[in-house]
């Protein structure tokens, strides 16, 4: 397999929470009103002494209660109720919030397929955070997509219409804009891409199947030509090599199941292209297979050979990360 081909080959296998107390004082009366003034005086300071002994017994034993307010209660009900009110009106806005709002975003995310052609077992792949794959099964197109609101200013006094515009890179539809003007149908599984130079693309929500590669099945077209049925590798090769240019870095990887990927980017352009692959080792060749959903597959050849600790692959210089 060329590197420099990678980008030709996806091309070609293309076309997601109180009481108060009161004090009582008693006084001795004299009994005697004939005595002297001064019996009357010593008696009247007795008396004295008496009402200061109870009176201080009785506000040590029993201290005064705190009359309690008439409108105390009333207060707290209210504003306990005034609480309670504002946790049901707080509790409703934001269960509103969560869910009608998030029904109210516009969103292209998940998996998607042409209307026209639901059986061409390409897969558009929308994520969440902005990642835009193309998945065919043996090669997957990763790129970027951004979604923005546009609000319509050439009415005044009106409510605005907001438009959704979406942002591919690449655009794997059109050569000549990267822009689109996208709608969705009212259930949100049809749709529907506005561009200014080509036809109106439709898309319909979809599933990706389950894609698996085995190794051990040997499929490559010339391994009859080598006798070969079951896998045979170089355990030299196995591992994760790297190419780092400025256009974009290239990677190779081989595992012991007879399974191996190819990553290149294209910084230029903004995407990468990943393919996984079956692969043989035969007289200083890596046979590799490339399997596609829709059941096609194709065959390549890299020529390769170890130096000094390094994996040249095609005249070019691997080093080993993993």
């Amino acid at each position: 397999m060329d590197i420099n081909k990678d980008n030709e080959l996806f091309e070609e296998n293309y076309e997601e929470a109180s009481d108060n107390t009161e004090v009582e004082n008693t006084i001795i009366g004299i009994k005697d009103a004939e005595e002297s003034l001064t019996n009357k005086e010593e008696m009247f300071d007795d008396s004295l002494e008496n009402l200061d002994e109870i009176t201080n017994e009785e506000y040590e034993s029993e201290p005064a209660k705190k009359k309690a307010c008439p409108v105390q209660k009333p207060i707290i009900i209210s504003i306990m109720a005034f609480l309670l009110t504002a946790v049901i009106v707080f509790s409703s806005v934001f269960v509103y919030n969560m869910v009608v709002g998030e029904e109210e975003k516009f969103s292209v995310a998940g998996v998607w397929t042409l209307a026209e052609d639901t059986d061409s077992k390409v897969y558009y792949v929308f994520e969440e955070d902005g990642v835009f794959n193309v998945n065919i099964g043996g090669q997957i197109l990763t790129g970027s997509y951004l979604l923005e609101d546009v609000e319509d200013t050439s009415t005044e006094g009106e409510e605005k219409e907001v438009y959704h515009i979406l942002t591919l890179t690449p655009n794997v539809f059109s050569n000549y804009e990267s822009q689109a003007l996208v709608t969705l149908d009212e259930d949100k599984n049809t749709m529907s891409l506005g561009f200014m130079y080509i036809a109106q693309v439709n898309l319909v929500r979809t599933e990706i199947p389950e894609f698996k590669l085995d190794g051990s099945k040997v499929t490559h077209a010339s391994a009859d030509e080598f006798g070969i049925d079951t896998f045979v590798g170089d355990e030299d090769i196995l591992g994760t090599w790297l190419f780092k240019d400025y256009s974009g870095d290239v990677t190779y990887t081989f595992n012991a199941d007879g399974t191996g990927s190819l990553m290149q980017e294209y910084k230029e352009g903004g995407y990468s292209i990943t393919t996984v692959f079956k692969y043989i080792t035969v007289d200083g060749k890596i046979l590799v297979t490339i399997e596609l959903l829709n059941g096609s597959k194709s065959d390549g050849e890299i020529n390769y050979y170890m130096d000094k600790g390094k994996i040249i692959i095609n005249n070019i210089a691997f080093d080993k990360v993993k």
